[in-house]
């Protein structure tokens, strides 16, 4: 039997969000100034427009599983948007931390990295696209 089409852009989609997590791992600035919240966008309008077309090539691929219902594409991107910033927030924390805390938030974090393909997969059949 044939994937279906929500199978295939599910599969890419986790491919591309975890090249992007791990983009923002090698380029923590950059991706700081894209999206750290407290910088006021309006005064970089780089950043501002390149923070846009990061969402948009996001928003984009997930047209493709929805038929036009202009709701779910919006709460599904930014659903995913948030998940994909919080992993990589995730991993980052965790680099930061001492490998001998042996704290359960370190044991639990450790894991991300590791998981990324099986945590966005999971993510992605747990999106609404009706």
């Amino acid at each position: 039997q044939p994937p279906s089409l929500s199978g295939l852009v599910g599969s890419e989609m986790c491919i591309r969000d975890r090249t992007y997590i791990e983009f923002g791992l090698a380029n923590e600035h950059i991706i700081d100034l894209m999206f750290h919240y407290p910088i006021k966008k309006t005064d970089f309008p780089d950043l501002l427009v390149s923070a846009d077309k990061a969402f948009g090539m996001l928003l984009k691929r997930l047209q493709y599983l929805h038929e036009g219902n202009e709701d779910s594409v919006q709460l599904n991107s930014i659903s995913m948007h948030a998940y994909v910033h919080g992993l990589l927030a995730i991993i980052r924390m965790n680099q930061r931390i001492d490998t001998s805390a042996k704290t359960t938030f370190f044991k639990a974090s450790s894991t991300v990295k590791e998981n990324l393909e099986k945590m966005l997969g999971a993510f992605v059949k747990s999106l609404d696209f009706s």
